[in-house]
This record gives structure tokens, sequence and C-alpha cells, in this order.
């Protein structure tokens, strides 16, 4: 019975292979690894609090990509800069629906808050502003500062200590 369940859930789920983990590791017991615990160790410290957590971090990543740059790429080759080489035609209100509605559905959010679910499903109450803002950034060649922000999530590799930044992942 429970092979047939597992089974169904797998077939029956959009992304196959994540399904398939989530599976394997209900099944062997894993718990799943939440935001909340997340507990660094910097020197002698050891950091709780989600702001030092996050500035270590990116510290940690910030010279690892500094090393990585420095021992394998020659910084001194040139670009030319082409000003106003890319142009953007405008979107149709009907291109802009069929990409929203080809978003896969999911419950996780980004900042705003709203996932992808809940923007399907309003849609049609929002497409002709959402239409209005993208191609006004086409026109102006302006991307809003406001959708820049990213959600970084740590993810740890589970091997090692956890304290231990290298152990973790974006």
């Amino acid at each position: 019975m429970k092979k047939k369940l597992n089974a169904n859930f797998i077939e029956n789920a959009s992304n196959k292979c994540k399904a398939m983990w989530s599976v394997i590791n209900k099944e062997l017991g894993r718990a799943s690894f939440t935001q909340d615990n997340i507990v660094i160790k910097r020197g002698d410290m050891i950091l709780t609090n989600p702001v030092p957590i996050a500035n270590t971090i990116n510290s940690y990543y910030i010279h690892s990509v500094q090393s990585l740059v420095s021992s394998t790429l020659d910084m001194n080759c040139k670009f030319s800069s082409q000003s106003g080489s890319i142009v953007f035609s405008p979107l149709s209100i009907t291109e802009v629906l069929n990409i929203v509605l080809r978003m896969k559905t999911k419950s996780s959010s980004g900042l705003d808050g709203i996932p992808s679910s809940v923007v399907k499903q309003s849609v049609n109450f929002i497409i002709k502003p959402l239409t209005f803002i993208i191609n006004s950034s086409f026109a102006s060649g302006v991307f809003p500062s406001n959708l820049k922000t990213a959600k970084v999530c740590l993810i740890f590799k589970n091997k090692g200590y956890k304290e231990d930044t290298a152990n973790y992942r974006l």
C-alpha cells in the first residue's frame, strides 16, 4: 500500500525528481531543514542572530568568488561598451498573460509574499497594470530597483558541521 502511494505521488507530481527525493527523505526519516535553526561559527563566536549570520555568509562567498576569479581569469581583457544596443519591443497583454499562465504553480513566494498560484488566480485583474510596468521598463531602459532584490535561502549540504559556512549553499 505504501509503495503504491509513493509511486502515485511521484507519478502525479509536476516535478518528478523533487517528488522522488521527497519520498526518499521521508522514508529515510530525514527531517527537513528550516531556516529558523541556523547557527554559524565565526572564529570563536557562535552566531544565532540572522543579520550577523547573513553578513558572515556574504563575506564567505565574496572571498570565495574573489579567490576563484583571481586564480583563474585574466582580468586585463577589454570590452567595448555598446550603449543602446539592446531594444525590446513592447509586449501585448496576450503575451504577458501567456507568460504568467506558463509559470509553475507554486505556493512558495518571493519577498512580496505572493506565491505564483495567487498571481495566476488573479491574473485577469492585474494583467493591464503588469503589462504597463513591463513595457514602461522596456521603453525607459530602467528596471525598478524594488524588483532587483532577491530572497536568498541557505541550504545545508547535509555534510560536515552545520556551524561551518562552507557547508551551506545558496
